[in-house]
């Protein structure tokens, strides 16, 4: 600051060569700015970045409520009758599954589980006994699929077996 001031008293320091520190500092902070803009221009970027991720985000985000809340009123539907679900080999594995526990009318029928349990194991091709009351206690749940029915079947025989034993 001083120099400035003696080279305005001086007649504007025309002429007159400058001082390599001053030179030192101008490239210096010359250097700073370019590292500056640098820095800049890769946050603007990274900031498009994060802004367009985060819109994918918020699409992806509506797109999953707007399936779900598809999904379940479908659901909704099919648990009040109002549609029905898609006619294939699950259909035809319920029907099996109803018709072995002789309930063609979708509603149970007493007095006809001892013979139902080895309709319903011949149905779903069992190659083992199943005890009438693991039948009964695991009916509510059985799906139509038969690998899944299987499964279902089996865990209830074993806990049956472990609580009475």
């Amino acid at each position: 600051m001083e120099r400035a001031v003696q080279e305005m008293t001086d007649g504007g320091g025309e002429g007159q060569d400058q001082d390599p520190e001053e030179d030192l500092l101008k490239s210096k902070i010359e250097r700073e700015k370019a590292r500056y803009k640098e820095g800049f221009g890769k946050l603007r970027g990274l900031k498009r970045e994060i802004e367009h991720i985060q819109k994918i985000l918020e699409n992806s985000r509506n797109k999953l409520q707007s399936d779900f809340e598809h999904w379940l009123s479908v659901m909704v539907r099919q648990q009040q009758g109002l549609i029905r679900s898609p006619v294939g080999k699950q259909q035809q594995e319920r029907a099996a599954v109803r018709q072995a526990w002789g309930d063609t009318s979708n509603s149970t029928k007493k007095g006809k589980l001892a013979t139902g349990s080895s309709n319903i194991a011949k149905s779903l091709n069992f190659d083992f006994e199943v005890d009438p009351v693991v039948l009964q206690k695991a009916k509510p749940l059985l799906t139509g699929n038969a690998e899944a029915d299987r499964d279902i079947i089996k865990f209830y025989q074993a806990r049956h077996k472990l609580v009475n034993s």
